[in-house]
């Protein structure tokens, strides 16, 4: 099979009052706990490996492992590398079968984000592989609340249309208020500007630091034109958290085979909660799948 890439799989969200969900993965369990999901809900499915979580170097397993998985359902799958930050990473992913990468130098000025970020464009476009950047910066958990809402680090609605008209991406991660990881305080989201950064743009949105936040809000900014929504801390704590329980479990000791079990079903019910909040669940037969 030939994984989607982004235009593909993102192919009817914009301006729709749906998007589809990209979830981390780091092991064989949860990539199958993504794709049972996906194939439960029929729904497009956007799976997401971070250098930051698994070396390079551990790469090919895992990807091969994913291909194999990837192979048994019948819903279009996307394969993107998350968060890269060097060429080196972005020319590991396309070697080895990535259909998109996520590429963030937004932690540098506009205009170096802007040739950084072009740069890649050009080396992923001529390899057929579709690109994700960010403008903008979405930190952590720690900097959500107060120092999430700073004006430094929103996307600036006037940067955007330039950032994506000398960058050629294919999609944009915006920063409205949301963090990765936990917060230990409740973001502040700005719906407005994600309202007018849909005004002014016509490729796909994409809201990163998904988790945790309230079903209601993740609607509205679905309906104010977010596209695709990053998904991880909810899986990893519903996977520990099980595996916890059953390690715990009085009736227990268990085999470690049922210990990741349990983990792969907290994981999968996760993912398939998310789809159908996100409105993808269903989704999967308005496309045809690369094969």
């Amino acid at each position: 099979m030939k994984f989607d890439g982004l235009p593909e799989i993102l192919r009817g969200t914009v301006g729709a009052d749906w998007a589809v969900g990209g979830f981390d993965t780091v092991n064989l369990e949860i990539s199958q706990a993504i794709l049972e999901a996906a194939e439960a809900e029929q729904s497009p499915v956007i799976l997401m490996l971070l250098p930051a979580h698994t070396a390079l170097a551990d790469l090919p397993g895992l990807i091969a492992a994913i291909k194999a998985e990837a192979e048994k359902v019948t819903v279009p799958v996307c394969l993107l590398l998350d968060h890269a930050t060097t060429l080196e990473q972005v020319m590991t992913g396309i070697r080895l079968g990535c259909s998109a990468i996520m590429f963030d130098a937004s932690g540098f000025p506009l205009a170096e984000n802007i040739a950084r970020t072009r740069a890649v464009v050009e080396v992923a476009h001529a390899a057929g592989v579709s690109v994700e950047a960010e403008l903008g910066h979405v930190g952590g958990g720690d900097e959500s609340g107060a120092g999430a809402s700073l004006e430094s680090v929103l996307t600036r609605v006037e940067d955007a249309a330039r950032f994506v008209a000398e960058t050629g991406v294919d999609a944009l991660a915006v920063s409205i208020g949301t963090a990765h990881g936990p917060y230990i305080k409740k973001p502040k989201l700005d719906f407005d500007r994600t309202k007018r950064l849909r005004d002014s743009l016509d490729l796909p949105l994409v809201l990163h630091g998904g988790s945790s936040n309230p079903d209601e809000d993740i609607r509205r900014l679905i309906e104010l034109g977010i596209d695709k929504i990053n998904v991880w801390t909810d899986i990893a704590l519903a996977y520990m958290d099980a595996t916890k329980t059953t390690l715990t479990d009085p009736a227990g000791p268990h085999p470690l085979h049922d210990v990741l079990h349990a983990a792969r079903g907290a994981a999968r019910e996760v993912v398939a909660e998310r789809m159908r909040l996100f409105g993808s669940a269903g989704q999967a037969g308005t496309r045809p799948r690369k094969m």
